[in-house]
């Protein structure tokens, strides 16, 4: 890997995170200025977005250890570090994107709780799906090496699972459940009967982003094919970390977009009534009305 790849990683695990970060004080704001009730899903958000930073913490940390160099360019005993980091950024990637799946099934409940109609009972099943899912592909992640610390030394005694077809699998569910999620709620938000094509074409926008979220996910699954197929591990781990920045960071983004889109429609009308204000106030002989 060269070193103008381990500089892509920092670049765009630094815009990431500042993305991500922006974000969540949009969240912040529209609660605060609007009063606005939290629920499940702001949780969620913001309990996800502390893994990611925890994430990025531990990916810059990889490559301070090496992560994206040769074994023979590794600096003395900084493979180990290199390969700790990895086990470190496995975990908190699958609590980012578990987190963040699970704010988007809360906004679902949340909007659909009072008509309990398909949509509601998809969602319920949709998240067992996902409990599911996530405690096992935790639980696998942890123990993946007995004892764990043979991840990162492989000169201990002990033995691991078939790494390849877990990482396989998981990120293929990843891909799948991104697909479902963002699918979910097609039909019914195209079908209401009051919502204005301008309102369509705004939640396709949005669904777009979360769409090319999914792509990003499906690259880094081709990724971690590189990865596994590898004989150098702490190498081939850098487009992997790249990918799951945008990927996770992305998520928050697409996640958020209802709360943002409100901030906007929010700041669109103050704008027009100041307008209006300005315009009539040129004209004193006419009421203003406000």
């Amino acid at each position: 890997m060269r070193h103008t790849q381990r500089e892509a990683l920092i670049i765009v695990g630094i815009l990431s995170t500042v993305l991500g970060a922006l974000v969540i004080l949009l969240r912040g704001y529209v609660w605060i200025t609007r009063r606005r009730k939290q629920g499940l899903d702001d949780l969620f958000m913001g309990i996800a977005w502390i893994f990611s930073i925890g994430f990025a913490i531990a990916s810059f940390l990889s490559v301070r250890y090496g992560v994206g160099l040769k074994t023979e360019q590794l600096p003395a005993s900084a493979e180990i570090l290199a390969m700790k980091s990895i086990y470190a950024i496995q975990i908190f990637y699958y609590l980012s994107v578990f987190c963040i799946k699970m704010s988007i099934m809360c906004l679902y409940l949340r909007i659909s709780q009072a008509l309990r109609t398909w949509f509601w009972k998809a969602s319920i099943a949709t998240i067992v799906l996902l409990v599911a899912q996530f405690f096992s592909t935790i639980l696998v992640t942890l123990l993946q090496c007995r004892p764990i610390p043979k991840y990162w030394d492989q000169s201990l005694a002990g033995t691991c699972i078939n790494i390849n077809a877990f990482f396989y699998s998981t990120n293929a569910f990843t891909v799948a459940s991104d697909i479902l999620i963002f699918a979910l709620p097609l039909p019914l938000l195209w079908s209401l009967k009051k919502t204005t094509k301008r309102d369509r074409y705004a939640v396709l926008a949005a669904f777009m982003v979360g769409f090319v979220s999914t792509i990003v996910a499906g690259v880094r699954l081709y990724s971690i094919r590189v990865y596994t197929l590898s004989t150098e591990p702490v190498r081939e781990a850098a487009p992997i970390n790249l990918w799951s920045f945008v990927e996770v960071n992305l998520g928050m983004l697409c996640t958020s977009g209802p709360v943002i889109k409100a901030l906007i429609v929010t700041s669109s009308k103050k704008g027009a009534m100041m307008q209006g204000l300005t315009f009539d106030s040129s004209r004193p002989s006419q009421p203003v009305e406000i």
